[in-house]
């Protein structure tokens, strides 16, 4: 659907809808989802409440509301058998059935596929089935959107209940001719997010392979000719050392050492949270959060890592240069050499040498930062190391910025064709 022009509508009329006045296009209609649909909308049942046990291979899969997400349906390891798909047989799923979430997460949405088949559902998931398939894929939007706009204005952001009966009775606006095209921009628009998203877990995946090698020197790296070459440590390579408590194997010709050694120099904010203000002159870093506040003032002017001492964020890092002040629990490190290095090793190993990660540790203190462990390649081969993992790191937020505006483009879409400020005209 890319060869369109966008016409902004200049024709209104002013109906109620979904309880509100509303201006839509002088040509579109209201159809209750109820009037769009083949049959009542049902949803499944527990098979245990009739008898029957989940099984761990069998005939029919089976989804419950956790198998909805991001509107796709996602691979199940639950099944029941035909005899039980048969009792259960309002809720057998068909091909181009749409999926809704009524409790759990509420408005989650997925077409079913048919390579989902054969399956059945739970009580938390409804069936939607079509009269017309072209009507599903516009309706699917707008419920979905429906539902997003419902949940945000709701004082705890959560739809409290939603059973059949309220999904039935959502009232759609619709265009005469125009909700294929726009649900066909809509889902092209998804497939651009859809790709971006994948491509962000393959640079992810690689980075994290490329971390674990490089900075544990399984996977060595050296100039040869101007380009640069990968290879595996030798195997006769090898020395073993207390790393951060463990015995560890590390290469022969890498040492390891700790800040302290290192005569790094490890200081604290002095301000207390609440002095974090909107629109400061300067970033003001604490460890509540992974947002950077703002102050009026700064105390540092350097470049720095920065290692969160308490709070949600516990053991956290960062990187900073410039200007900026910090929270009381925020270690600031700096005259650092190689402080890429260091910053990316901190990254990698800190939280897990002191099992915050699951842990119970409360806060950390200044020696669990002194005493940390760390790998030290030879002065040449740490410039390749931060140049390999940071080219990575600059192929994530690339893409990550692309999502970004994509999923602005997106949301522009779905709030001015669904709400028929702009017209599709087909060239």
């Amino acid at each position: 659907m890319s060869n369109y022009q966008l016409i902004k509508n200049t024709e209104w009329k002013e109906v109620e809808i979904n309880g509100e006045l509303k201006e839509i296009p002088s040509d579109w209609s209201i159809f209750k989802l109820s009037s769009l649909v083949k049959r009542s909308i049902t949803k499944g049942t527990t098979p245990t409440t009739i008898g029957f046990s989940f099984l761990d291979k069998g005939d029919v899969k089976f989804f419950k509301v956790e198998h909805l997400k991001e509107d796709k349906i996602l691979p199940t390891n639950i099944f029941i058998n035909n005899q039980c798909n048969e009792k259960m047989k309002r809720s057998q799923l068909e091909e181009n059935d749409l999926l809704f979430s009524i409790a759990g997460t509420i408005g989650n949405v997925a077409k079913v596929k048919k390579d989902d088949l054969p399956a059945n559902i739970n009580q938390a998931i409804a069936i939607i089935r079509f009269k017309n398939i072209n009507d599903l894929d516009y309706t699917k939007f707008y419920i979905k959107n429906y539902v997003e706009k419902i949940t945000k204005n709701t004082l705890t952001g959560v739809i409290p209940n939603f059973n059949l009966e309220m999904l039935e009775n959502i009232e759609i606006p619709y265009p005469n001719k125009e909700q294929s095209a726009i649900a066909s921009i809509l889902s092209e628009q998804e497939s651009v997010i859809e790709n971006i998203e994948q491509l962000i877990q393959k640079y992810e995946s690689r980075f994290q392979y490329l971390s674990d090698e490089l900075l544990s020197g399984r996977l060595r790296v050296k100039e040869l000719d101007g380009e640069m070459v990968l290879y595996k440590n030798p195997d006769d390579n090898w020395k073993e050392v207390e790393i951060n408590g463990e015995m560890k194997e590390i290469p022969s010709d890498w040492e390891n050492s700790t800040p302290k050694k290192l005569n790094f120099s490890i200081k604290t904010g002095k301000k207390d949270a609440n002095a974090a203000k909107e629109n400061g002159k300067y970033p003001f870093f604490t460890c509540s959060s992974n947002e950077i506040l703002s102050i009026d003032t700064y105390v540092f002017d350097t470049e720095a890592i920065l290692i969160s001492g308490n709070g949600s964020t516990l053991g956290e890092v960062r990187y900073y240069k410039g200007k900026f002040d910090a929270y009381q629990r925020t270690y600031v490190i700096d005259n650092i050499k190689n402080i890429f290095y260091m910053n990316l090793y901190f990254k990698k190993y800190f939280r897990e040498s002191l099992n915050i990660i699951g842990g119970s540790i409360p806060f950390i203190k200044l020696g669990d930062i002194e005493n940390f462990n760390i790998l030290i390649p030879k002065e040449n081969e740490i410039s390749l190391i931060v140049s390999i993992l940071t080219q990575q790191e600059n192929l994530i937020d690339e893409q990550k910025q692309m999502l970004q505006q994509e999923k602005q483009k997106f949301n522009w879409f779905l709030d001015n064709l669904l709400s028929g400020k702009y017209l599709i005209k087909e060239n």
